[in-house]
């Protein structure tokens, strides 16, 4: 039998083991989702230290429960490794390894490159190749693609080929990797076909595209086209802010259109990975293709990458209103996550916000119930009364639910709301400005 049609068949059947590379949020999400539906799952990370603690029943990703892992590992259908020749017995390998920027903010491709290379010594005929890590058009037909085939295997016939996009979303108690709408884009025809038998088997929509780049592209505009929205906003902020008017009231007043309006609200700079990276990732296409269409992404990134010293100057003109200066001003951060309710600290703009305040001579603490430590010895402090009025101003730089936003404005001296919570949440006072 033909490898395409044997693999065809076990994918009907839902006899089919799978590999996941990468196990950190997406990689750890996906592969207890494909356990969960009774399909067996190895788990492969280069980390010992990840592989022990997982194989122990510990999870080092919020969005997924201990109880979980463990319950998938005594039922047999999950177990991890750290030797790469374990996936070998797999039938579908999905690659969700990191794609950060370099020290010199370019795309950093040395980890799908090495997870490429591992994959391709362990190929055999009749397996799908998946990759879900984001990156740039192009990656999978031209850099995989090329990797794989030193293997020796033919792609199309011996081995198949398909990107799918990521689209977690950290913390989102509605969506999750079954219930958000995949993508999937082939090198061809059959590898499209046998990607879309994987994927339903665990995702509850999949659509296919006509090709892994148009799967790259979606995934960064998807991204880009909030990237550039927040930027917006975030603009319109300061400006509103020099004017005299309150950006809020413009934004509720905005949404009473029923159509052509969707709201985004100001805040203290974009964090996550995929923000504030996937316009770097096109504009590095861009630029190896000599095109010079990414000018509205490009100023994008650079108004969101503003917002940290924004706040800081926020923070400046509010203690001087009160005599007070900014050096040796005691300063609380409040939530240093990047998102709400979430402990992911993904190039969170807090810690922008720490660096600037310190180089001005602040005295800066943070608390996040969900972030114990930063790092470099600095811990999160509890929240109290005594806390609170020992500081000159409070930052709230993440809206979690468990900040007690009536304690921060009673006891605190001066807020800063990057997000505007303390307004929702009806809190007016002269002491508490939103951004």
């Amino acid at each position: 039998m033909a490898p395409a049609e044997a693999l065809r068949e076990k994918l009907k059947s839902r006899e089919w083991v799978a590999a996941v590379y990468g196990l950190g949020y997406v990689g750890l999400q996906l592969a207890v989702t494909i356990a969960a539906r009774r399909i067996t799952v190895i788990g492969y990370d280069i980390s010992a230290e990840r592989i022990a603690s997982l194989t122990a029943g510990r999870s080092h990703v919020e969005d997924v429960a201990p109880e979980r892992i463990g319950a998938y590992l005594r039922g047999g259908q999950l177990r991890f490794t750290a030797n790469a020749a374990d996936a070998g017995d797999a039938d579908v390998i999905f690659v969700a390894v990191p794609t950060p920027l370099d020290l010199e903010g370019r795309p950093d491709m040395s980890y799908i490159e090495a997870a490429i290379r591992s994959v391709a010594s362990v190929a055999r005929p009749g397996q799908l190749i998946a990759l879900e890590s984001t990156t740039y058009p192009g990656t999978t037909r031209e850099l995989v693609a090329s990797m794989l085939a030193e293997s020796g295997l033919v792609l199309g016939r011996d081995i198949f080929l398909v990107y799918s996009p990521e689209r977690i979303n950290p913390g989102d108690r509605t969506f999750d990797t079954a219930t958000i709408p995949k993508l999937v884009g082939g090198l061809d025809g059959i590898s499209t076909e046998l990607g879309l038998l994987a994927y339903s088997a665990f995702v509850g929509r999949v659509h296919p595209v006509s090709s892994p780049d148009v799967a790259e592209m979606s995934k960064l505009f998807e991204n880009i086209f909030r990237a550039v929205n927040i930027a917006l906003v975030n603009e319109t902020a300061m400006l509103c802010d020099e004017l005299g008017i309150d950006i809020w009231d413009v934004i509720a007043a905005a949404e009473t259109k029923p159509f052509g309006f969707l709201a985004h609200y100001p805040g203290p700079g974009v964090g996550g990975h995929c923000i504030p990276v996937d316009p770097v990732y096109l504009s590095h296409r861009a630029r190896a293709a000599n095109s010079s269409h990414t000018s509205l992404m490009d100023l994008a990134i650079e108004v969101n990458a503003r917002m940290p010293s924004y706040v800081v100057d926020r923070v400046v003109r509010g203690l001087a209103r009160e005599n007070k200066s900014i050096n040796g001003a005691r300063v609380l951060l409040l939530g240093v996550a990047y998102k709400a309710n979430t402990a992911d600290i993904r190039e969170t703009p807090a810690r922008t916000i720490i660096d600037l305040l310190q180089a001005r001579g602040a005295v800066v603490a943070y608390h996040d119930p969900h972030v114990p430590t930063l790092g470099f010895g600095v811990e999160s402090v509890p929240l109290d009364e005594q806390l609170l009025r020992s500081m000159d101003a409070s930052i709230l730089v993440t809206d979690h639910e468990s900040i007690d936003l009536n304690a921060v404005a009673r006891w605190s001296a001066y807020v800063l709301d990057t997000r505007g919570a303390m307004r929702k949440a009806g809190i007016i006072e002269r002491h508490v400005e939103p951004i």
